[in-house]
């Protein structure tokens, strides 16, 4: 397993082998992959007050900027976040950076 995090100089990926544990700073952008099918990655969150935000970002492939932003309250991951998600990889003026002219390539 691995985590995407965007930190002050840029993106960086954390690879956590199987048993190690890892603890991810509050407020870092951050992504979890499982790139291996059929594997297990544990993330435990803290519980959210209801009301509470989540903020989801894309980020320029080239320069890093945030190309585009969401805020929502997630009440179910699976239904909330798909339309979410498909909403930025079917907006191509979204994914395209506003400070470099780069184009996000979207899903994939």
């Amino acid at each position: 397993m691995y985590v995407d995090v965007m930190t002050e100089d840029g993106p960086r990926t954390v690879h956590i082998r199987e048993g190690e544990t890892w603890l991810l700073p509050g407020n870092v952008p951050h992504s979890p992959q499982r790139p291996e099918a059929d594997s297990i990655g544990l993330v435990i969150e803290r519980v959210r007050e209801p009301g509470t935000l989540e903020k989801f970002q894309w980020y320029c492939p080239d320069c890093h900027a945030v190309l585009h932003e969401v805020e929502l309250q997630v009440t179910d991951i699976v239904a909330d976040l798909p339309p979410v998600f498909a909403a930025f990889y079917d907006d191509r003026q979204a994914r395209i950076c506003g400070s470099c002219g780069a184009e996000h390539p979207g899903k994939g």
